[in-house]
């Protein structure tokens, strides 16, 4: 991809097509987390978060979908709001612009939600640096999910 100072990264709302783009491409650390939690591969959960968000959108480096986020209202009756974020391996090539960027999206999140709440795998260690520096709290790591593995509960009240 280049020269990471020279990437261009951009930032727009998802569509089918970038789904379908980043298929397959999904990082390890996000196929051991979406696992844990789920029972589903990255792919999957990919799929089914594209299609719940009521937010989302694909981080493009240099024209190429890299990472893919947004937020899934629980149900019709709640005002919380469930954020995720899964990204390929060139994700780490674009660092710097998708942290710049990241409290942005997050306030776009929050617009509409009472509280924004998820859980990251406690091996996700740069997840969860990312998570407290966009401004979240995170909770001690406790068994979650369909294997009961540590993971940090992380929240942000509007």
């Amino acid at each position: 991809m280049g020269n990471p100072d020279s990437i261009r990264y951009k930032v727009r709302p998802s569509t089918m097509e970038d789904v379908e783009a980043l298929t397959g491409r999904l990082r390890f650390s996000d196929e051991l987390e979406v696992g844990a939690a789920t029972g589903m591969s990255a792919d999957q959960g990919m799929c089914m978060s594209f299609d719940m968000s009521e937010k989302c959108w694909t981080g493009f480096a240099d024209e190429k979908p890299v990472l893919i986020f947004g937020v899934v209202r629980p149900s019709m009756l709640s005002f919380n709001g469930s954020p995720w974020f899964l990204g390929t391996d060139e994700v780490d090539n674009v660092g710097l612009p998708i942290v710049r960027r990241s409290r942005h999206y997050i306030r776009k999140m929050l617009d509409g939600f009472a509280l924004l709440q998820n859980y990251v795998d406690a091996r996700h260690e740069s997840s969860i640096r990312w998570l407290r520096w966009c401004g979240f709290k995170i909770e001690p790591a406790a068994p979650y999910g369909l294997l009961g593995l540590p993971f940090h509960r992380f929240w942000m009240l509007s």
